[in-house]
């Protein structure tokens, strides 16, 4: 079997428009939908819905909250390299 044919970005259908959804860009994307959203975190559910960066911005229908597709925007990595987790307290600088 071909690698690529197994990853979930080949088999995954946007689920607005219902088209596959290709690498590239920003694509693929999903919105994640939590239950209990400002409950507690062992009241929760959550599931995972495949789309579109483009599709989803349509549904949105405000440019001006959707600031997650500007080019200055951070990925989780380099937020992550910006503000590290704390080290706890007697582990050594590595």
């Amino acid at each position: 079997m071909d690698e690529a044919a197994s990853t979930p970005a080949v088999r995954a259908h946007c689920f607005v428009c219902k088209q596959r959804i290709e690498e590239r860009g920003l694509d693929p994307c999903a919105v994640l939908l939590a239950t209990n959203a400002y409950g507690t975190r062992d009241l929760q559910r959550e599931q995972e819905f495949p789309c579109h960066v483009e599709c989803f911005r349509r549904i949105l229908n405000e440019d001006q909250i959707f600031e997650i597709a500007k080019a200055d925007y951070p990925t989780v990595g380099e937020m992550q390299r910006e503000y590290p987790e704390e080290k706890p307290a007697g582990a050594e600088a590595g």
